[in-house]
């Protein structure tokens, strides 16, 4: 079975299991609802745009006009953690009807329940909207044990998961800029998944001249993260334009004072062993590691990294995909420190899909190494 083939059966099986549950919320939402004919009609048609997002959804690209294409991203994105949420709360109601521990009416023709719950998620995602637009800022103070031989501290701002595209737009974009310029960064790093899924609405949004106006004294860096891979040759050309240097399995020396090493995506194997890539560099220099995804923690201090930053696990974006993740991966958000090793990985700044965030955060890290 070939690689392709198997993408399109994993996406068909993805597709299907979304139908499946969107059936079952919308059945259970039906029969909550009592019997009004404008109630009814509009959770008719709440269903058919959805049905109709999710199905235009292949057909952003290039095949519908952008702002339509917008709406279709926003519209099929921005339900599924709401899907998800209505997803746990019919389930539960479910499992307490199931021990009889739930009134008989409860979930049929029960206008207050439904109320209630419609009002709860209203409520949440409104917090959860509040939550990501208000951008945090987190500092870091790394001790290079002498590597750093100004007085003055070099500053970093670090970025990860920017996602921009058909949901986060050059309106947005700008806010993050001026935010990055306030901190009066010596460098900025990227720590990948700067595009979303298409490029075409960084172009048209003029997007490449917004991150071209990022002011760092030794330049914009960045490594490529999974979502970047989609449009390879189109984001490298966007990320040229934009003045924001990819590194690929390699290094670069700034102004004779610290390296910043960048690893392929995980996912791209085979990528350049580590080792490799640090062998010959100055291990007196401070070294700053780039590494998409947050792995290989320990090969990181065996081979003298002084700093990782990573992100793509947006520490789960909302709860509780957010214990998921840290189930999933050995340190999934935050800092820690290892002998010699210092590591941040990020929540991200953007976002993937609608514009939640619940018991996390979006964030910028602002690193002073001295």
């Amino acid at each position: 079975m070939n690689h392709s083939w198997k993408m399109r059966t994993l996406l068909v099986t993805v597709y299907g299991v979304l139908l499946l549950i969107n059936y079952y919320v919308f059945l259970r939402l039906w029969q909550m609802m009592p019997m009004v004919f404008l109630g009814r009609i509009l959770l008719i048609t709440v269903a058919a745009l959805i049905f109709l997002a999710f199905n235009l959804y292949p057909f952003v690209h290039g095949k519908l006009p952008s702002s339509i294409a917008a709406w279709v991203h926003r519209i099929a994105t921005g339900w599924l953690p709401v899907l998800f949420y209505l997803l746990l709360v019919f389930l539960f109601l479910d499992g307490l009807n199931f021990i009889k521990l739930l009134p008989g009416d409860m979930l049929h023709g029960n206008g207050s329940a439904l109320a209630s719950l419609v009002g709860s998620m209203i409520l949440i995602f409104l917090c959860g909207y509040v939550n990501y637009s208000d951008k945090k800022r987190v500092e870091l103070n790394i001790n290079t044990a002498g590597k750093i031989r100004d007085e003055k501290p070099i500053r970093a701002v670090a970025l990860s998961d920017m996602h921009l595209g058909y949901g986060i737009g050059a309106e947005e974009l700008r806010r993050w800029i001026a935010m990055i310029n306030r901190e009066q960064p010596d460098v900025v790093l990227i720590a990948g998944d700067l595009v979303d899924f298409h490029v075409r609405p960084l172009r048209e949004q003029n997007m490449d001249k917004i991150l071209g106006a990022i002011e760092a004294k030794f330049g914009v860096y960045c490594v490529l993260g999974n979502h970047d891979y989609l449009e390879l040759s189109q984001t490298l050309e966007f990320l040229k334009s934009s003045k924001v240097i990819p590194l690929r399995d390699s290094s670069i020396l700034v102004n004779d004072q610290f390296y910043i090493v960048g690893r392929d995506e995980y996912s791209q194997a085979p990528r350049k062993p580590l080792g490799e890539l640090v062998e010959s560099l100055d291990k007196s220099k401070l070294i700053i590691l780039l590494d998409h995804q947050p792995r290989d923690f320990q090969d990181a201090v065996m081979q003298g990294v002084n700093f990782q930053f990573s992100g793509h696990v947006h520490r789960g974006q909302f709860w509780p995909i957010s214990l998921m993740v840290k189930w999933l991966f050995d340190h999934a958000y935050g800092y820690v420190h290892q002998k010699n090793s210092h590591f941040y990985v990020s929540s991200g700044i953007g976002i993937w899909g609608g514009k939640f965030r619940i018991g996390t955060q979006s964030e910028y890290v602002v690193i002073n190494f001295y």
